[in-house]
């Protein structure tokens, strides 16, 4: 199997700092939503705003992001809330067409990708991702049409399992 280093397929982009007192609980003209760790580990953590800086630091709901830092975050890829992502997260940008997203994002939140990147590690405090570290990571590739099915495929298992969570959650309730 033929594999090419994820710095062939992808770019990164590192999100942005903003104090605390720079962000609004409440949405208005020039402001976009800031996405932050909590917003994915917690979904009842309300969102917050910030003034906007430019696309360069936007991602949408499909855009691929990792977690830089945490002890049980680092290395995850996260997508699906649009905004301006924060500073300890990177946005990976597919730049290669040949590459489906649905099947980058499957692959990176492997095991075997988290083993990799957690295993790079050389502080023995916080866990924290480098753009280094990212490059470093080997893709299979597949024709596009097998990526597609794959993801399809890992889809639709998760939209099962997310159901399946909600009717359990509501059998509890």
């Amino acid at each position: 199997m033929k594999y090419v280093s994820l710095s062939e397929i992808a770019s990164f982009q590192q999100g942005k700092q903003i104090p605390v007192d720079e962000q609004y609980d409440r949405p208005a003209e020039g402001r976009g939503r800031f996405v932050r760790i909590v917003d994915y580990t917690n979904k009842n953590e309300p969102p917050r705003y910030i003034n906007d800086m430019g696309e360069k630091y936007h991602v949408s709901e499909e855009d691929l992001v990792m977690i830089r830092y945490g002890s049980q975050t680092a290395g995850s890829v996260v997508r699906g809330i649009a905004g301006i992502i924060a500073n300890n997260m990177f946005q990976i940008k597919v730049d290669n067409n040949s590459f489906d997203k649905g099947f980058l994002y499957y692959y990176l939140s492997s095991n075997d990708v988290k083993k990799q990147l957690m295993g790079g590690q050389s502080s023995s405090t916080m866990p924290a991702i480098t753009f280094g570290m990212l490059k470093n990571v080997m893709v299979p590739v597949f024709d596009e049409l097998s990526q597609k099915k794959i993801s399809t495929f890992l889809d639709d298992i998760s939209k099962k399992i997310t159901l399946n969570d909600k009717v359990n959650d509501n059998l509890a309730a």
